[in-house]
């Protein structure tokens, strides 16, 4: 979607992975923002998504980052900060229970960071600076940003198959 330009349903897809503390699509969030793309352009709030996307451990990840943040002045560096901060608290891998390890994929000798989810009941926070028109898929609130407007929970059963005799 993203390489095609389809920026409206990339941005409606990566908002809700990055809001659920998906690094991948924190950064995506990051770029939109830096460039504008269907979204106001905003250095603050896309340095606060590549920031807090770096979680991960990702090198060109980190290199994006810095290779911006180091050409900022010392005032923009604490705008930025200050913002990165706030982004982790939200979105970070602690409050979201993300869980990050470093492996090859299958089939793949490159040794990436792979990121997932490591738990349920884990807060969802409203996205700033979305475009007026934009409709989130996983709700909102009428509270100025950041408000959490609902909880995660993944219900998970556990069926033995072993033994179908109860159903």
């Amino acid at each position: 979607m993203y390489e095609d330009g389809e920026f409206e349903e990339a941005f409606s897809l990566s908002s809700i992975a990055a809001q659920r503390g998906m690094k991948t699509a924190q950064y995506l969030m990051g770029i939109m923002f830096l460039k504008g793309e269907y979204v106001d352009q905003s250095l603050a709030i896309g340095m606060a998504w590549l920031g807090v996307a770096g979680e991960a451990d990702q090198d060109d990840w980190h290199a994006t980052y810095k290779q911006i943040y180091e050409t900022l002045p010392a005032n923009l560096q604490a705008v930025v900060d200050a913002k990165l901060a706030t982004y982790i608290e939200l979105y970070g891998v602690r409050t979201q229970k993300i869980r990050c390890a470093r492996r090859a994929r299958t089939g793949q000798r490159r040794i990436e960071e792979i990121c997932g989810k490591n738990g349920s009941d884990t807060p969802l926070y409203s996205l700033e600076g979305v475009p007026e028109n934009f409709v989130p898929r996983i709700g909102t609130c009428d509270e100025p940003w950041p408000c959490q407007f609902g909880t995660l929970h993944i219900e998970t059963e556990y069926v033995d198959l072993r033994d179908l005799s109860s159903f």
